[in-house]
């Protein structure tokens, strides 16, 4: 599996447990992987994203496409297509995401499967709050 990282130089700061999201996204890229059992691309892509503001991470996939029913279902706790697994993983991962203040959406078609995590961001410095306050203040 050939591995793509595009990951964006100067991303905001977000309020987590690193090792919760950890957990997380190795969840996500596991499944992408087991996805291309003999050959692909994985991509790790970041950014901030625009419309949300939100840090946004995307982990993308060239394997087969998911059916619109399994995507559905994908986070629920114990659902899996897999024999050997529990079904637990994306259903932790959604959890994890969610109680970050984040969400998750999942596209699927031909070209693969695309999985992005949207967390919350924080202002790191007063003086970046201080003058968005005051850029308010003055449009009012």
């Amino acid at each position: 599996v050939d591995i793509v990282k595009e990951l964006a130089p100067d991303l905001p700061c977000i309020e987590a447990d690193p090792n919760l999201l950890k957990q997380a996204f190795i969840n996500v890229l596991q499944n992408a992987f087991e996805a291309m059992p003999e050959r692909g691309t994985l991509t790790l892509r970041s950014w901030r994203h625009g419309a949300t503001g939100m840090l946004a991470v995307g982990i993308s996939d060239t394997g087969p496409a998911i059916p619109p029913q399994i995507i559905s279902k994908m986070f629920e706790p114990f659902y899996t297509t897999k024999l050997d697994r529990t079904g637990l993983g994306l259903s932790i991962t959604h959890r994890i995401v969610t109680e970050h203040g984040g969400f998750i959406n999942v596209n699927s078609d031909e070209d693969g499967t695309r999985v992005h995590i949207y967390l919350p961001v924080i202002i790191e410095k007063p003086d970046v709050l201080e003058t968005a306050q005051q850029q308010i203040l003055n449009l009012q």
